[in-house]
């Protein structure tokens, strides 16, 4: 790129170079009249809206109409502009032929034209690349915000601008397939990518579409020069240096953010119902199975095995369902959850088309362009939390038995994860060993172990069995209205025995309070040993009056004593009696506390 503040030959004409003839371009042309943007195949309203317009300059031999894009710094600053003539020129004869020069005193280091963005601030990744046309092509393909710089050399001074003020951006270098681009690319530091089958981005575009862009772009990303074992990133300094973060979660201590989870079930169990109920309620902040919702967002599904007539279907029952919830008298309370879930709840039809995030291509499990085209969705959604891929089979393009295609599977999935920051649910099959022992772990998820060894959540969902409907007081017919509920691997959560749910209208699942017979009969004794025991407190205060808690477990506790108790379980009864307000604390002279009896009991008993 030469800077016309620098071009050698600049401030005079150099004898015996022939007069320049400028292009037929009419003073007053559109920016679609001008031959680079018709030549390069732009759009006049991205240009436009990217504040490109046509202004008469002078450079040189040359006086005309050129297109202007302005530059900015990474405060969003103006800082100049390129100005993109019709037709190269030369101000010698010896010169390389050049269309694109900057304006006087506009700054080139660190400086872009940004494209999708208006600001750093918000960011999470961004693509910088050295040119404009090639900016619009890769904001085009890949989805994502991109910073158009001016000329190979200025990728690396901004580069260093914006990993300095906002480090938190993931920066990826988008160079051109030749030597010069190719440098630019390993000097940045950065993670970089070039074309395979063009010179540049642009020039795939016009030859492979967006989609060409979009493949060539995975299958070329290269590694930062500095290698996985650049020590300066091992090092924990900062690690020791500040807090650790507060482990986040989608449903409190059940599901965390930010991780890739496996819900396995057999199929018609439920999972798909379970898992739109989930979507649901991170849109609304509504409990989900009476679990609270800690972060609310964004849901993005791929529906591969239900149509989108079977998820209208499914989401009328779990609007019905959600709305009862909220206030089964008036309908209209529900109104503003509705619109949150309008908003929040992204649901793609893709039964029928090719899902797989993976390949087998020359013999080797790849990646494939599904996993960006993905990224490059949830990335258009505002604070997207969780991405379901429904079902995993129809994702897994290798061996679901072999521990090398399951890990590709799940690096993919990680891959999304990492570029969007959300939750990826993957909802699959369990085994048929899985389904005959409804008491087996993680080990009953269909395929290969590397699939579950990868994941760093995984929900099981069974079936209550025949056999075991009895031991639940359930008449063997009913079984199948139970689903068992389990979290075998959550690396990150506290350990949970679990819950039973029922199916209800429309296939909606709930919490059930089913417990074993011999369970129930136990907490029908324990309750109504407790009231009994309230009972005699009571009428041992009504006699002898208000009495310290310490006095009344000491003095009259005791399985032969007054109370007939023992003096933990006559304390935890107090305790709970207080709670449910049939016994009240009461302070005395001296400040202590003592335990008596609320005046409406002793009305009742007198009564």
């Amino acid at each position: 790129m030469v800077n016309e503040r620098k071009a050698p030959g600049s401030e005079q004409l150099t004898e015996g170079v022939e007069q320049y003839q400028p292009p037929e371009v009419s003073h007053e042309s559109h920016i679609s009249d001008h031959p680079y943007v018709i030549r390069k195949e732009l759009s006049e309203s991205q240009l436009s809206a990217l504040g490109c317009y046509i202004e008469n300059t002078t450079i040189g031999p040359f006086q005309g109409p050129a297109l202007f894009r302005p530059l900015f710094d990474s405060e969003g600053q103006p800082a100049g502009s390129e100005r993109i003539l019709p037709e190269k020129i030369t101000f010698r004869p010896d010169d390389k032929p050049n269309d694109k020069f900057v304006s006087k005193g506009s700054v080139v280091s660190g400086t872009f034209t940004p494209i999708g963005f208006s600001s750093l601030d918000s960011l999470e990744r961004l693509i910088i690349c050295n040119g404009l046309a090639e900016g619009c092509r890769l904001h085009e393909a890949l989805m994502l915000p991109v910073a158009c710089g001016v000329g190979d050399g200025s990728i690396k001074s901004i580069a260093a601008v914006i990993s300095e003020k906002h480090p938190h951006i993931r920066l990826v270098a988008a160079v051109d397939n030749d030597e010069s681009g190719i440098r630019a690319g390993k000097e940045s530091g950065l993670k970089y990518s070039h074309p395979q089958t063009a010179k540049d981005w642009s020039d795939l575009y016009q030859q492979s579409g967006s989609d060409g862009v979009l493949a060539e772009y995975q299958e070329g990303l290269r590694a930062p020069e500095v290698g996985p074992f650049d020590l300066s990133r091992a090092s924990v300094m900062d690690l020791l240096d500040s807090s650790p973060p507060a482990r986040e979660w989608l449903v409190r201590d059940r599901l965390p953010l930010w991780i890739v989870g496996i819900l396995a079930a057999a199929g018609g169990t439920g999972k798909s119902m379970a898992t739109l109920q989930l979507a649901v309620s991170i849109c609304t902040g509504l409990e989900w199975l009476e679990h609270a919702i800690e972060t609310q967002g964004s849901v993005l599904i791929l529906s591969a095995e239900d149509d989108r007539e079977e998820v209208h279907r499914r989401l009328a029952a779990v609007i019905s369902h959600y709305a009862e919830m909220v206030d089964p008298a008036d309908q209209a309370a529900f109104r503003p959850y509705l619109d949150l879930i309008k908003k929040r709840l992204f649901i793609f039809d893709r039964v029928g088309d090719d899902n797989r995030l993976t390949a087998k291509i020359d013999r080797e499990t790849r990646r494939t362009a599904l996993a960006q085209s993905i990224i490059g969705a949830a990335n258009q959604i505002s604070d997207c939390v969780l991405i379901v891929l429904d079902p995993l089979s129809r994702f897994d393009g290798g061996d679901p038995n072999d521990n090398s295609d399951g890990t590709r599977l799940i690096e993919s999935a990680e891959a999304i994860r990492r570029e969007t920051g959300a939750t990826v649910l993957l909802p699959h099959h369990v085994s048929k060993a899985g389904i005959r022992d409804s008491q087996s772990g993680q080990e009953a998820v269909r395929g290969a172990s590397g699939l579950v060894d990868g994941a760093r959540w995984v929900g099981l969902l069974s079936t209550m069995r025949a056999d075991d409907a009895e031991s639940y007081g359930i008449d063997p017919d009913d079984a199948g209205r139970y689903v068992r509920f389990r979290t075998p691997k959550n690396n990150y959560g506290p350990p949970w025995e679990g819950a039973w749910l029922e199916r209800r209208a429309g296939g909606i699942l709930s919490i059930s309070d089913l417990k074993p017979e011999k369970e129930e009969k136990r907490a029908r004794k324990s309750e109504v040993e407790y009231q009994e025991l309230v009972r005699r407190i009571s009428e041992l205060i009504e006699k002898k009056g208000p009495m310290a808690k310490r006095r009344i477990e000491d003095e009259y506790g005791g399985s032969t004593n007054i109370l007939k108790a023992g003096q933990k379980k006559v304390r935890n009864t107090i305790t709970r009696a207080i709670e449910e307000g049939l016994l009240v604390r009461m302070k005395r002279f001296d400040g202590q506390e003592n335990i008596g009896v609320p005046e409406i009991n002793q009305t009742e008993r007198a009564a």
